[in-house]
C-alpha cells in the first residue's frame, strides 16, 4: 500500500491528473519496487533530455500501464545456458554516459548484466564479463542467451551467425488481416516520427514472414470491442 502511495504521490508531481495516477498506481501495484522506481526516473530522464515532453511520458503511461514492470526473468536454465527474459528498454549492460563515464544513466537503472550478477554468476568469464551469445536492442523484450562456457558461448553464437536459430516476435494488432500467412517484404527506412519506421523505396531491404495465430476482439481499455488480431512475426532480416 505504501508503495502504491509513493508511486501516486510522484504521479502527481509529474503531471498526471488523480484519476490516470490512481489508475496507474493501482495497476502497478505487485510490480518489483526497483522496477517501478527505475521505470520511474527513466520517465524523468526522458523529460529532462527532452526525448519527450512531459504530456507525451503521461501519455505513454497511461495507454501503457505496464510501463512500470520492469522485471528481469529467468526463463530458462540449464549445464550449459541460462536464457532471460529481458524487458523493453533495458540496457544489456551499462554503457558510456554524456560524461565519458559508465554508470547509471538514470537512478537505479536496471541491466540484464546486474542480474545475471546477482542471479547467474556462472555466466561471467575470468575477466567478469558475460558470455552473451547474441544482442537484443534497448528498445526490445525477449529472450536472450547467456553460456556457462567458452564453448557453450561459441556453439550458440554459431547458431545465430547461420541463421539456424529462429526468432518470433508476437504482434497485437487491430483487424482481421484477410489471409492467415504472407510475407512483409516492403523497404523501411526510419521515420520523422518519433521511434517510428516507414515504408519507403529507399529504404533498406527488409523480410518478415506473418501468421496470423488468432483473431478475436479486444476485452479491455479504451479499445474494448474492436476487432484484434495476435500476429507470430518471423524477421528473415536484421532491421528495426
Amino acid at each position: 500500500e505504501s508503495d502504491r502511495h509513493a508511486l501516486f504521490s510522484k504521479l502527481l508531481d509529474f503531471g498526471f491528473s488523480q484519476t490516470a495516477a490512481s489508475a496507474v498506481a493501482q495497476h502497478s501495484a505487485g510490480f518489483p519496487e526497483n522496477g517501478v522506481n527505475a521505470r520511474m526516473a527513466q520517465l524523468q530522464f526522458g523529460v529532462d533530455k527532452e526525448i519527450l515532453s512531459a504530456a507525451e511520458a503521461c501519455g505513454l503511461v497511461t495507454e501503457q500501464p505496464d510501463f512500470f514492470n520492469l522485471d528481469f526473468r529467468t526463463a530458462h536454465e540449464d549445464s550449459h545456458v541460462v536464457a532471460v527474459s529481458k524487458p523493453w528498454d533495458a540496457q544489456l549492460a551499462y554503457t558510456s554516459r554524456a560524461d565519458n563515464e559508465v554508470g547509471e544513466r538514470w537512478a537505479g537503472e536496471l541491466t540484464l548484466r546486474g542480474y545475471l550478477e546477482a542471479h547467474h554468476t556462472e555466466v561471467l568469464n575470468e575477466k567478469g564479463e558475460v558470455r552473451l551469445c547474441h544482442q537484443l536492442d534497448f528498445a526490445t523484450s525477449g529472450l536472450i542467451v547467456s553460456a556457462k562456457s567458452r564453448e557453450s558461448a561459441d556453439a550458440v553464437a554459431r547458431c545465430f551467425r547461420d541463421r539456424v536459430a529462429r526468432k518470433l516476435y508476437a504482434a497485437l494488432v487491430f483487424g482481421h488481416p484477410p489471409w492467415d500467412t504472407c510475407v512483409w517484404d516492403a523497404r523501411i527506412q526510419p521515420s520523422k516520427k518519433r521511434f517510428k519506421q516507414r515504408v519507403s523505396s529507399g529504404g533498406k531491404s527488409a523480410e518478415t514472414h506473418v501468421t496470423v495465430a488468432c483473431r478475436g476482439k479486444l476485452l479491455v481499455g479504451e479499445h474494448a470491442g474492436k476487432d484484434a488480431s495476435l500476429l507470430w512475426l518471423q524477421p528473415k532480416t536484421g532491421r528495426r
